[in-house]
């Protein structure tokens, strides 16, 4: 069961899905897993159930003008990291854990993701929340 939390990761340059994807991943999940123990959220597995959730993703990337890499960024490849990261598995078939948010990319029923600029390295990262999807009335 997904309980709706807010994580804010500051100081950490977000990945793309790269070359380097499985090290990228790795890196995200450390970061997610480092801020939750932090935070004192409390989470547990996904305990594989399909729970339908949504996230809602804020991007803040550096704007370096030495370095167009650190924010020219697709927001597509940010997402994908990060969807991969908070699974169950970043992967499966080499078994390496993700953080187990949920139980893997097919669960998300919505996503409103954003980039910003910011001009200071420190305030460089993400902003994650998560909450179980509810289809609007009709």
């Amino acid at each position: 069961m997904v309980t709706p939390f807010i994580i804010r990761i500051r100081g950490f340059e977000p990945r793309t899905y790269s070359g380097k994807k499985t090290i990228n991943k790795k890196k995200v999940r450390d970061e997610l897993l480092n801020e939750l123990r932090a935070s004192g959220i409390l989470y547990k597995y996904s305990d594989g159930s399909k729970e339908q959730v949504s996230l809602r993703i804020k991007f803040f990337l550096f704007k370096d003008l030495k370095q167009s890499k650190r924010y020219e960024k697709d927001i597509d490849n940010l997402l994908k990291i990060v969807l991969d990261s908070i699974s169950i598995y970043i992967n499966q078939a080499d078994n390496i854990r993700g953080v187990g948010l949920i139980r893997n990319d097919l669960d998300v029923w919505k996503v409103q993701a954003e980039k910003e600029l910011v001009y200071d390295a420190r305030d460089e990262g993400f902003e994650l929340e998560i909450k179980k999807y509810r289809r609007a009335p009709k």
